[in-house]
């Protein structure tokens, strides 16, 4: 009985790790099996990628390329034979190359759905093959279509560049158009020559003459650059010859007109004439502002608003010349009046003291300098009666000119007099002196 029980015992033993080892063997069967599946799985997903992508770059990418070279053809004859090429290419990889690719893809993907992993294991080399051909053939065909093409692309990159400046410049003019009135039919011939241009430039390009196509962009270029610096200057240009300087002009003509009117002698600053003169030339500007002709404009517009300032500080200047005219005269001509007689005085005084005295030859010389500067001062002050009662009124600033330079002669022969006077008086004290002198030392 006791052998029995150990006999029992060891065969559940053996039965217990038996089971321990089958499971064991199971687990590592299942492990083998799904990691298996998983490795398989993951590398029929990159094949299946790929193709995917160089399926895509076949049919999207190169297929537009064929037809764009097809486009170009139509109007360029020397693309004829590069179409057919490449159309014939791409048909062979279609049919034959993207045909294999796609059935070497989907039987990986039924054996990997069957989980037939020796099957799958077995085919993976030969796909992978398939899809490295095909791969090779893809790109070969996009790379030289790529060489076709690109010339196209840099041509209308750079014309994009050119487009974008375009662009800003129109959307700067439209910012300021309102003080643009003045060229807005040049800006819009100019900006339509600037369509046509680039039109000719896409005509060119459509037909693959690339060459011809990029001599256009340097003078678009050149064109927008000069464009561009225009833009800048002209709103302050236009708005000072359509609003500045006729506002101005108007201005100084009903100053004029006031002046005139308030009794003012205004012939000498020729303001009707030269007035016409300013809106000629500024008719001529303008003329040259709305073809951009721009060179020295501005500085031409400062001089005529420069002119225009010196009328109106001229005009002051009458005023102010007025009033001192008005205020001085009378005693500026009634000093000169004075030294008249002072010098009648003089003259009528020199024989009887030449007869008592004796007059140096330094102040024998200041008797003739003094007459000199006598008719000098009555030389202006007839100059100036002139000008006062002259049938043509004289301006006001000229009757300053010669009332002061009356005034400063007149101080000059007033003060040569003075001194000569207090000379004859020096002289009589003097005399008066020695006979005290002589009396004291006799008596």
């Amino acid at each position: 009985m006791r052998t029995n029980f150990l006999l029992s015992t060891g065969a559940i033993a053996g039965i217990i790790i038996g089971s321990i080892c089958g499971a064991i063997l199971l687990g590592i069967g299942i492990y083998f099996l799904f990691f298996s599946g998983i490795r398989y799985k993951k590398a029929v997903r990159e094949l299946s990628r790929r193709f995917e992508f160089l399926h895509a770059l076949l049919f999207g990418q190169d297929s537009q390329y064929i037809k764009r070279i097809e486009i170009i053809s139509l109007t360029n004859l020397l693309y004829v034979n590069t179409h057919m090429t490449f159309n014939k290419r791409f048909k062979d990889i279609r049919d034959k190359g993207d045909s294999s690719a796609q059935t070497a893809i989907n039987n990986l993907k039924d054996l990997l759905s069957d989980r037939d992993f020796k099957s799958l294991k077995a085919a993976l080399p030969k796909a992978k093959e398939v899809i490295d051909s095909y791969d090779d053939e893809v790109n070969s065909l996009n790379s030289d279509l790529q060489a076709v093409i690109r010339p196209e692309e840099e041509c209308r990159q750079q014309s994009l560049l050119l487009k974008e400046e375009l662009r800003k410049i129109k959307q700067d003019y439209y910012v300021k158009q309102a003080d643009l009135t003045l060229v807005s039919s040049s800006f819009e011939t100019v900006f339509s020559k600037l369509d046509d241009r680039f039109k000719d430039f896409e005509s060119y390009v459509e037909s693959a003459q690339y060459d011809e196509a990029k001599e256009k962009l340097p003078e678009i270029s050149k064109i927008l650059k000069e464009l561009g610096n225009v833009i800048k200057e002209m709103p302050n240009i236009c708005i000072t010859i359509q609003t500045v300087i006729p506002d101005k002009l108007s201005s100084l003509e009903n100053k004029y007109e006031e002046m005139i009117s308030a009794g003012y002698p205004l012939h000498h600053l020729m303001v009707k004439g030269n007035v016409e003169d300013m809106k000629r030339e500024l008719a001529i500007l303008t003329n040259s502002v709305q073809k951009f002709e721009l060179d020295g404009v501005s500085g031409k517009l400062d001089g005529i608003l420069a002119q225009i300032d010196e009328y109106f500080d001229a005009f002051e200047k009458e005023k102010e010349a007025r009033v001192s005219f008005e205020n001085e005269c009378d005693s500026v001509y009634s000093n000169a009046t004075s030294i008249d007689k002072k010098y009648i005085r003089l003259c009528n005084l020199i024989p009887d003291v030449k007869r008592i005295y004796v007059i140096s030859d330094e102040e024998n010389a200041k008797i003739d300098m003094i007459k000199n500067l006598v008719n000098k001062a009555g030389a202006t002050k007839r100059s100036l009666d002139t000008f006062i009662h002259s049938s043509t009124r004289q301006p006001y600033s000229l009757l300053v000119e010669k009332m002061n330079l009356l005034k400063e002669e007149s101080n000059s022969t007033n003060q040569a007099i003075d001194d000569f006077d207090r000379y004859l008086m020096s002289l009589k004290n003097d005399s008066e002196s020695a006979f005290r002198s002589v009396s004291a030392y006799y008596s």
